[in-house]
Formats: structure tokens, C-alpha cells, sequence
């Protein structure tokens, strides 16, 4: 399997979290259970997962925290989504784990802001 250099995607995924407004969290995310809020408390609680993974050490709490529904949706993930061949680390990381890296909000769930 080829080694990814997710260097570039951790930035950019840094620079999206950091760019998030507390009057966002509410808004909806392409997990139809999952709020913005919702995202962002996964994504900590994954990183200290794989941090303490890497450490062997345990950690406190899983890192869903009652979010990821693996005992009641059959686990974390679901069918890869094809991405591009040449699409960036994060995109097909997003594509290995069911979600499509090229959702967008319908004109529905947009709100004025």
C-alpha cells in the first residue's frame, strides 16, 4: 500500500477547523444525525484516539463519545466513495471512510449568513 503524506490535508483541515464561527456548529454536515459541532467533537476525540494509539497508552474515553452510532449503524464507516485517482490526500482519506468529498450543502440547508 502507498504511503500517503497527509501533511498538506492536516493543514488544510486546520485551516477549515480554525475558519468555523460558533454560529455554525447547528449547521448541517454530510452525516444526515451529525451537526457541524457534532464533526468537530468526532475529529478531536479521533485525534486524541490516534495519538494515544500510536503512544500505547489508553485514553479516557472512546472517540466517538456516543457520536459514531457503531452499535447501533454496524461500525464507523461506510462503503468507500470512488475518488480521483490524482484528488488530494484528504479527499480520498474522506473517500475511504463512505463519505463523499464532494458534498455541498443542498439550496435548502443554506442559510443567510
Amino acid at each position: 500500500m502507498e504511503n500517503l503524506d497527509f501533511g498538506p490535508a492536516t493543514r488544510n483541515l486546520a485551516g477549515l477547523v480554525g475558519g468555523v464561527r460558533h454560529d455554525q456548529l447547528d449547521d448541517p454536515t454530510p452525516c444526515p444525525d451529525w451537526s457541524v459541532g457534532h464533526l468537530l467533537r468526532h475529529g478531536g476525540g479521533l485525534t486524541l484516539e490516534f495519538t494515544a494509539s500510536a503512544q500505547k497508552v489508553p485514553t479516557p474515553a472512546r472517540a466517538g463519545d456516543g457520536l459514531t452510532g457503531a452499535d447501533d449503524d454496524g461500525g464507523l464507516f461506510g462503503p468507500p466513495v470512488p475518488t480521483a485517482s490524482d484528488a488530494e490526500g484528504i479527499d480520498r482519506l474522506v473517500g475511504l471512510t463512505g463519505r463523499d468529498p464532494a458534498w455541498q450543502r443542498s439550496a435548502a440547508q443554506t442559510t443567510n449568513r
